[in-house]
């Protein structure tokens, strides 16, 4: 995914989920999937759409509760993008403060 990308440059990956994890076997956990992200240094939010996605599930993703955002509905989720935009931004740090505003995100 960032392999035309600096380890050390500024990242940041939003997560949009609706589901729990599936269990088949040789499927990857959602933890594994997203280690190459902290070998990269991203900061990562999720978004959980919908009832099913919680916390405990969507939490070892990001390592902490503050990146996690919820929707009940994809149309709550369009109506809340700017909202969303705006937290994303003022809770990633100094990573994008002067080129990451709410219209280049969702």
């Amino acid at each position: 995914m960032f392999k035309n990308t600096t380890r050390n440059g500024p990242k940041i990956v939003v997560f949009i989920t609706v589901g729990k994890q599936t269990n088949e076997p040789g499927s990857a956990s959602l933890v594994e999937a997203m280690r190459s992200l902290n070998e990269y240094n991203a900061k990562v939010f999720v978004v959980g759409v919908g009832k099913v996605p919680t916390v405990w599930e969507l939490e070892p993703i990001v390592g902490r509760m503050h990146n996690i955002i919820f929707a009940p509905s994809f149309a709550e989720l369009k109506e809340r993008s700017n909202p969303i935009a705006r937290y994303i931004r003022r809770n990633s740090g100094e990573i994008f403060p002067h080129l990451f505003c709410s219209r280049q995100v969702l």
